[in-house]
């Protein structure tokens, strides 16, 4: 009780000094009176900041993970088309280099055979007639100044009889095409457009280096055309019409001729025009009002050239072939070469 009454009177005292301004200052309720609102604030603020920090690093992680992500699927994506390519390369090269043995074989051992009744058999090809061709205003030319032997040869014979299995092969076949030294050792072909054989092979299968093809403009019969145009990819492998590039040097411009079999003769021809150009430009044409404009054509063509030779004229009786094919990482560069007919085999 009497501890009861103390402790009132010592807690009226405490607030009658408060009341007088008597009472001893306390340092932490006078540094309460001291501080400033921003004060308050920024220990109010310092828990959201770092919130706010911590979803910035975790948002930040959260892009660089998605990135990586992204980088590596990029690169696996990249890996696996590589490979593709890499496997369509060989499957290009192995099935084209077996078509290169069985035609050499064919010419080393083949037998000798009647051209007549080859001839007799395949008159259901579908090669255009003297009337149909003749109905587009394209005249048939006299090969008699080209031909060096009037009768059959054995190799003429024996290519026919190798020409005659690939079109059992593919119907589409139209002649062998070969340029010595090089990789261009490959069937040709012919279809109905110029889209279907760049990305099919001579057997029909889908195929990144395609074939090498015959414009569907041009007659089957060689000889009907007085220009034959040739496509074929430039493949980083080296294969289908990379070795054109070859004909950049001048000393292989001077000496490598092409040679062309078909169901009409084995056709060697002469280099004249070799340059690059671009898509666009009509270097490919099939179509000629007259002998003039046929002359003019391959006169021009043959400025173009980064080299020339001697000794070459063009008449109306002259027979051409373009071969065509692609600039490496230029999209719509062409190599384009020119080659003139000087001898034909039968």
């Amino acid at each position: 009780m009497r501890k009861n009454q103390n402790r009132n009177e010592q807690l009226d005292e405490y607030y009658d000094n408060l009341s007088s301004g008597t009472q001893e200052s306390n340092s932490f309720a006078d540094s309460l009176d001291g501080m400033r609102e921003s004060d308050f604030a920024k220990v109010r603020r310092a828990p959201y900041a770092k919130r706010t920090k911590r979803r910035k690093n975790l948002l930040s992680a959260a892009i660089s993970f998605a990135f990586i992500l992204f980088c590596a699927s990029v690169f696996v994506y990249c890996s696996y088309q590589i490979v593709l390519i890499l496997m369509q390369y060989g499957e290009a090269d192995d099935l084209y280099d077996e078509y290169a043995k069985q035609r050499r074989d064919a010419l080393d051992g083949g037998e000798a055979v009647q051209v007549a009744a080859l001839k007799a058999d395949n008159e259901s090809d579908p090669m255009k007639s003297y009337d149909e061709v003749a109905s587009g205003g394209v005249i048939l030319y006299d090969p008699s100044k080209y031909i060096s032997q009037q009768t059959s040869s054995v190799k003429f014979q024996q290519t026919l009889v190798y020409l005659s299995s690939l079109k059992q092969t593919n119907p589409d076949t139209y002649g062998y095409i070969e340029i010595a030294g090089t990789r261009v050792d490959y069937p040709l072909v012919q279809s109905d457009d110029n889209d279907y054989y760049l990305y099919h092979s001579f057997t029909g299968d889908a195929l990144k280096a395609g074939a090498i093809f015959v414009d569907f403009r041009n007659s089957r019969t060689l000889l009907y055309n007085r220009n034959t145009v040739i496509y074929g990819h430039n493949m980083e492998s080296g294969a289908m019409f990379h070795s054109l590039i070859n004909y950049k040097d001048e000393s292989f411009f001077r000496s490598k001729q092409i040679v062309i079999s078909t169901f009409d003769g084995i056709y060697t021809f002469e280099v004249f025009s070799f340059y690059e150009t671009k898509a666009d430009i009509d270097y490919f044409r099939t179509w000629f009002q007259n002998d003039d404009d046929f002359v003019n054509f391959c006169t021009e063509e043959e400025k173009n050239s980064m080299y020339h030779k001697d000794g070459i004229t063009f008449d109306g009786n002259s027979v051409i072939i373009t071969l065509s094919t692609c600039i490496t990482g230029v999209t719509d560069g062409r190599y384009c070469l020119h080659a003139i007919l000087v001898d034909i085999e039968k």
